[in-house]
């Protein structure tokens, strides 16, 4: 064990231990099966819009679709959106045919929402959202900004304009109404569809297997009816189940929660379980969609500064391993270079009694000085190496 560098190298080497590679950024598959399934997604989650919240004579209420085009655009190459754009076309046009409009009037709802994601995806994709795991409530809070308010500016000023021939409403009601409608969908389905479509599908599983979850999803819808059904200001309660289920969920568990939160606002709505109160301006719905969006946001936010810090908490966790195997590391170098040094010094002692007591009578009263000199700089080292091992 003469080699200390071998040491040395053993005590260093958890130190100096690389960072991990960056994950490479994740696309989805090109095949066209995965555009059938975006397109037929499209269909069902348009539909079930429609259903949910759109009033006779007028546009939906919540509008979900388009916080799924957005992220299945960010995820996927843009070589491939043409084909992808193309699918949403065609389930948001089927959406609206099978909600009984018109082949004009379903057409006419095509220019805006195929805007809308291809704007949020192209921001997202500008400012690296696209490959975030959203476990930090900055990430989130760029998501949302990039992703579900400002392009919805550009999409309801279009649809407004497109849609307002129809006689549906005032050009400024209309946009109003299809902005808000356009956010509460991007905050209920964007952060979700983001973190399924980059989730392996062991997190995913792991995730929703949590035990939590069994009793945390019956508690939140069924509070939100009872909430919404009886209580004068339903919205400021509808958080509290969520709040609790970022503190014991995975963000994705929680992200899906709070869809299931916004679709069972939406059927309160559309089957009169819930009247919004009545209002003598369309602006003055915005209040509502503001405690509407309120419930939702608190909860995702809490649960990805709770992801962060689990995340750095796992992170300073390993790096105290690898301290510790470092101070051990650094403890058998030490004692094993106390015991290579102090087998030569051992040595030096011995063989300057010998010369002292076989030829000491013998040597100059000079050389008897320096070879005294000698045994007490070796005694003094031997008792140095003493305390560093002690002190180790």
């Amino acid at each position: 064990m003469n080699d200390w560098r071998l040491w040395i190298d053993t005590a260093r080497a958890p130190l100096e231990t690389p960072a991990p590679a960056p994950a490479p950024r994740r696309t989805l598959p090109s095949n066209w099966r995965w555009v059938v399934l975006f397109g037929f997604l499209v269909l069902g989650l348009g539909w079930l819009s429609l259903v949910l919240s759109r009033q006779p004579g007028s546009i939906a209420g919540v509008w979900y679709v388009n916080g799924l085009g957005i992220a299945w655009l960010a995820q996927t190459a843009p070589r491939q959106w043409p084909l992808t754009l193309l699918a949403a076309a065609l389930g948001i046009l089927g959406a609206n045919l099978a909600d009984g409009d018109p082949l004009l009037r379903a057409a006419s709802f095509l220019p805006a929402n195929l805007l809308e994601m291809t704007l949020g995806a192209a921001a997202l994709r500008h400012r690296q959202l696209h490959t975030s795991d959203l476990r930090r409530p900055a990430d989130l809070l760029a998501l949302l900004v990039w992703g579900g308010l400002l392009p919805q500016l550009a999409s309801a000023a279009l649809g407004a304009m497109t849609v307002v021939a129809h006689g549906a409403a005032p050009h400024l009601d209309l946009a109003l109404a299809w902005y808000q409608g356009s956010v509460i969908g991007n905050l209920s389905v964007l952060p979700l569809a983001m973190l399924a479509l980059r989730a392996r599908r062991d997190e995913a599983w792991s995730a929703l297997r949590n035990p939590h979850l069994a009793w945390l999803a019956p508690l939140s819808l069924g509070v939100t009816l009872l909430c919404l059904g009886l209580v004068p200001f339903p919205f400021i309660y509808l958080s509290m189940p969520l709040l609790l289920a970022a503190l014991l969920l995975d963000f994705l568990a929680v992200a899906l929660l709070t869809l299931a939160v916004s679709l069972t606002v939406a059927l309160a709505i559309a089957t009169g379980v819930f009247v919004p109160p009545p209002v003598t301006a369309q602006w003055q719905q915005v209040f509502v969609y503001l405690a509407y969006a309120a419930a939702l946001f608190p909860a995702q936010l809490l649960a990805a500064a709770l992801a962060d810090l689990r995340d750095s908490h796992a992170r300073l966790a390993a790096r105290s391993e690898a301290l510790r195997r470092a101070n051990e590391g650094l403890e058998q170098f030490v004692r094993i270079a106390s015991h290579d040094l102090r087998e030569p010094l051992n040595t030096v002692v011995q063989f300057a009694a010998l010369i002292e007591e076989d030829h000491g009578r013998g040597l100059p009263a000079d050389a008897r000085h320096w070879l005294g000199l000698v045994q007490a700089a070796a005694t003094r080292m031997r008792v140095l190496l003493d305390d560093v091992l002690q002190y180790t």
